[in-house]
Formats: C-alpha cells, structure tokens, sequence
C-alpha cells in the first residue's frame, strides 16, 4: 500500500490541513449541523491560524494522511488530555474519494502504536452524534460509547456529541 504518514510542522502542510477541513467538514457536516455551523466551528477549529495555535499552544499533534502521492486526510492527537494514560484523538478526517483504501486502518495503527509509545492505555474521542457513519468506523476499530455530552463553542451553537473510547 502507498500510505504514508506526515508530521504536520511546517505552514505549508498547515494550510494543507485548513484546505483539507474546508473542504471535508462542508461534505460532511453541512447536512447534519445548522446553516452557519460548518463555517463558524472551521474558523475557530480548523483555519490555518486555529491550527497553529493548537499544534504551538495546545501541545496537539497534527498528521497528514497521503495515499499514492495525494494529501486526502489529517488527524490530530493530544496525550494526557483530562486523565493521564489517555490519548485524545481530537479529530481524524478523510475525503470521500480515498475511502475503502486502508488509509483509515493505517491511521489507527499509527495512533494506537502513539498511544503506547505516550504510556497511554486509552484512547478516547468526541463524535457528533448524527455523524452515523464515524461512529460506525470507530465500532469497528474496537471504540465504544462511554457517555453524551453537549458542549457550548460560542456563537449560539453546540456540539452534541458521544464520547468514545477503547482500551489499548
């Protein structure tokens, strides 16, 4: 397989990432979230700018995900964030067209072997709770609903989400 695994430290493959979030969160989001949402959470989660902040600021660490040459994902991790021996998967995306590939099952090999390299035991996430699709994908990666949560991010809007989590 034509996978590979990019540490995200320069500005040009942070602008990949804010590129790649524009253009994944509007296909994924703009059905299940109200009008305004998708922009608003991209501004304040995924523009180049919010990017840098968390990879500078917030001690995240940003991945592109490659497949044949092509840039088609990003995920992003932070360990002992809230419980020491967790890792946080703060996000993972893929575009449509490289689904199916294996690129996914790749990720989560490189975010578990992470997590053990980090002395973490779990790692956990945050999915939107109409987002059926992703949370398909982490139930077959071995996640489960550990609880709900409703988190106000400013401007009159929510994320209504299930935490998941699996054992490593």
């Amino acid at each position: 397989m034509d996978i590979q695994i990019a540490s995200v430290t320069s500005e040009h493959a942070i602008q990949q990432v804010a590129d790649l979030a524009t253009i994944i969160w509007h296909s994924t989001y703009d059905s299940l979230l109200p009008a305004g949402q998708v922009d608003y959470m991209l501004n304040k989660f995924q523009s180049k700018s919010a990017v840098f902040h968390q990879i500078n600021e917030e001690n995240h660490l940003y991945y592109l995900l490659v497949y044949q040459n092509e840039t088609v994902g990003f995920f992003a991790v932070r360990s002992q964030y809230q419980s020491v021996g967790k890792l946080f998967l703060s996000k993972i995306y893929l575009a449509s067209h490289a689904r199916g590939k294996g690129i996914i099952r790749r990720a989560f090999a490189f975010i578990e072997n992470l997590a053990l390299e980090n002395d973490c035991k779990q790692i956990w996430l945050t999915v939107n709770k109409e987002n059926l699709h992703a949370q398909e994908v982490y139930r077959h990666f071995g996640f489960h609903v550990i609880k709900s949560t409703v988190s106000d991010i400013g401007g009159g809007y929510v994320m209504d989400d299930y935490v998941f989590e699996k054992q490593i």
